[in-house]
């Protein structure tokens, strides 16, 4: 873009995290979080003769350096599984391409996480107001998506967005209309389409998009396939009561179709289930947990798994949930979002 200035963009953020409560060391180290994930985005994998291996070696170091761990440690995180424990001795696994590429997806996804959560907490805590007399409430909805290829992550993004859409609807027009009621006040009612049937389409479990994903995701025999066909089976041939469903007459095979608030959005398959899975090998949590020099991002690592086994056993306690009890359930994306 001719009138975007990279320059005075990035001075002008330089500036503005300072107002919104970082000190330079905070803003230092926020960039330096952010520039191992872009750099780690770049790391590639060719095959072995049993795995992989990362071919730039210069690269592998940069980030190494950034994260402050040994280089081979990070290249041995990337590229191998340990399997095994408990009464089991431990072995590594080698990783093919695909699989060690997963693995680099999932530790630059958390520490991108990390930074987020922190940013925000941040923030939170310097402008934060208790007085309500000088408050004032922001909704900010965050772009729909609608791409050539729609997968997983826009499911979930425009999810959200269908919840804010519907939130907007619940105060601006049903209860702002029923105090009118109540108050007997004359005006013209004002029409509008609730979406929550789309919201119970995607989220509402157990009968549900994200539910029959988790389902498929919850075995390593679990395919996209497999996810697909159940969702045409179960929501398609009931379009009277999942009436935004579609299943389309191109490409049902790999496809699937919602028909949001904002439009009609058409879903690939592919990689829906290996997406859902929220998973961290214990080779990357040791890596952010132990090993890592970086002590503002390992504290980080350390309180988001303190927080979520937190909330996982408040789940967990008898009186929450279906089953008055049971244990702790595999984690993943879609459960984030629902």
């Amino acid at each position: 873009m001719e009138t975007w200035n990279d320059v005075q963009e990035f001075a002008d953020c330089h500036k503005a995290l300072n107002s919104l409560g970082f000190s330079d060391e905070q803003r230092t180290e926020a960039y330096t979080m952010l520039a191992l994930c872009l750099n780690m985005g770049n790391i590639t994998f060719k095959p072995t003769k049993d795995g992989s291996e990362v071919p730039d070696q210069k690269l592998l170091e940069k980030c190494a350096k950034e994260l402050q761990v040994d280089k081979v440690m990070l290249s041995d995180a990337l590229v191998f599984k340990t399997m095994g424990g408990g009464k089991l001795s431990t072995y590594k696994s080698p990783l093919e391409p695909p699989r060690a590429n997963i693995a680099r997806n999932s530790l630059v996804m958390h520490i991108y996480s990390l930074v987020f959560d922190w940013c925000v907490h941040v923030i939170n805590e310097y402008i934060s107001v208790y007085d309500p007399t000088y408050c004032t409430g922001v909704l900010d909805i965050f772009g729909f998506e609608n791409f050539d290829v729609n997968s997983f992550p826009q499911l979930c993004i425009n999810f959200t967005n269908e919840s804010l859409h519907n939130l907007f609807i619940e105060h601006v027009f049903k209860l702002e209309q029923e105090v009118y009621v109540r108050e007997e006040v004359e005006w013209n009612f004002v029409s509008y389409e609730d979406n929550q049937h789309v919201i119970d389409l995607i989220a509402k479990r157990p009968v549900c998009v994200l539910g029959l994903l988790d389902e498929g995701s919850a075995t390593g025999s679990g395919t996209d396939k497999g996810v697909l066909e159940n969702c045409h089976s179960t929501f398609a041939q009931n379009a009277t009561k999942y009436k935004a469903y579609i299943k389309p007459k191109k490409s049902s095979d790999r496809t699937f179709v919602i028909n949001h608030y904002a439009g009609e959005v058409i879903y690939t398959i592919e990689g829906f289930v290996e997406k859902n899975k929220d998973e961290l090998s214990a080779d990357i949590t040791a890596l952010l947990e132990v090993h890592t020099g970086f002590e503002s991002l390992k504290k980080l690592a350390i309180q988001d798994t303190e927080a979520k086994k937190d909330a996982a056993a408040a789940k967990a306690k008898p009186g929450r949930g279906r089953s008055g009890g049971g244990g702790l359930k595999t984690k993943t994306v879609s459960k984030t979002f629902s």
